[in-house]
């Protein structure tokens, strides 16, 4: 699927500088059935757009599940609190470096 095209299709159907609809004469019937069938392609386009957000928003729970796993088995090693302000970086893995939590913020 292209997405942009998807993305562009309604703003372009819309916008001042598009052709100019013909009148198409039809039954009541038919303009139902084109309707549906217009809507189930921007639906279906809008679906998939947005089962890209949650494979996104999976990684991201998954991310913090394992990052908050890594913190807690320090705290239980006894890690005290304050050497517990950790730089935790959406998508990059967890390192604790236990030198850095040693040194006080003036020696750092």
């Amino acid at each position: 699927m292209d997405h942009m095209d998807f993305v562009n299709k309604l703003r372009n159907s819309q916008a001042a500088h598009s052709e100019i609809q013909t009148l198409n004469i039809r039954t009541v019937e038919e303009s139902k059935q084109q309707l549906l069938k217009d809507c189930e392609e921007v639906l279906s386009g809008f679906l998939h757009m947005l089962s890209h957000f949650e494979k996104l928003e999976e990684e991201m729970l998954d991310d913090l599940a394992k990052k908050g796993e890594a913190i807690i088995l320090l705290r239980l090693n006894g890690l005290p609190a304050e050497d517990c302000n950790f730089n935790l970086v959406p998508g990059q893995r967890f390192v604790f470096d236990p030198k850095d939590a040693m040194q006080s913020p003036k020696q750092a």
